[in-house]
């Protein structure tokens, strides 16, 4: 594909033809389904009146009908040109076709490694592996400082009991000697 096809392919990179497939298609269903709708009414009408029934009898059901050509032709059309752009784009080599990708650029990388990207994967699994084990050493020595504090706390309780007793005992004997 030389000359007017590639000229023509360049022209229309951003037009997405996929969507307008998808579209033509969602409204050849929908006309489809229309027009069979509209025939089995009209048809159980005119069983009940003892007449007859064509399937383009009304004006409505003709409009349907070339909605319903003009969409399969343009989703056909659609296809077609999706399926040749996605071709000319694959197949080519030349630099014009792609987009500039910036080798620095993290996010493009992951681009660039998305369809074999476990390099990646495995590079973001280490670091997060090693964080993880980080946060474990922390959460360890946390433990341990929470665990001699809560000790000293212990001794700090213990001591305060005692000193209130002998606290009590020399009130006690402050009293007597008071009292004598």
């Amino acid at each position: 594909m030389t000359g007017k096809a590639e000229e023509f392919f360049l022209k229309t990179r951003k037009v997405p033809f996929g969507i307008i497939c998808g579209a033509c298609g969602i409204a050849v269903f929908f006309a489809t389904l229309g027009l069979v709708i509209g025939y089995a009414v009209t048809a159980g009408i005119a069983a009940q009146t003892g007449k007859t029934v064509s399937f383009l009898e009304n004006w409505w059901q003709v409009v349907l009908f070339i909605v319903l050509i003009l969409a399969a032709v343009a989703a056909v059309a659609a296809l077609v040109l999706y399926i040749l752009r996605r071709m000319m784009l694959i197949a080519g080599s030349d630099d014009k076709y792609y987009e500039d990708v910036d080798e620095a650029d993290a996010t493009a990388k992951d681009r660039i490694n998305a369809f074999g990207g476990a390099d990646a994967m495995i590079t973001e699994f280490d670091a997060r592996a090693a964080k993880i084990a980080e946060l474990e050493a922390a959460l360890a020595d946390a433990t341990e400082q929470n665990a001699a504090l809560q000790a000293e706390l212990s001794d700090a309780k213990a001591r305060n009991a005692e000193l209130e007793t002998a606290l009590v005992a020399v009130r006690d004997t402050q009293k007597r000697r008071k009292k004598a």
